[in-house]
């Protein structure tokens, strides 16, 4: 089966999301949204984290998992979400 047809619906990379995510942080709405996700925090704490991950798993643990990742707590990323 030719695997290429999907290219255009297929997961990014974590090279590929470093620069998807890096080129969406500093727009505006990204502050809001933190504020929303992580109201203890400051509202730069999204921003900080979109230019900052550097792999899939990693965004995933820090942004959408519900409980924090040991990786995410050492490096000061994670909050606890209710």
């Amino acid at each position: 089966m030719d695997y290429t047809e999907f290219s255009d619906i297929c997961p990014y990379s974590d090279e590929e999301m470093r620069a998807a995510l890096s080129s969406v942080a500093d727009h505006p709405y990204v502050s809001l949204a933190s504020q929303a996700l992580f109201p203890e925090k400051e509202p730069q704490f999204l921003t900080h984290v979109l230019k900052n991950v550097r792999t899939v798993d990693e965004f995933q643990q820090i942004v959408l998992s519900p409980t924090p990742s040991p990786n995410s707590v050492m490096m000061g990323l994670r909050t606890s979400r209710r």
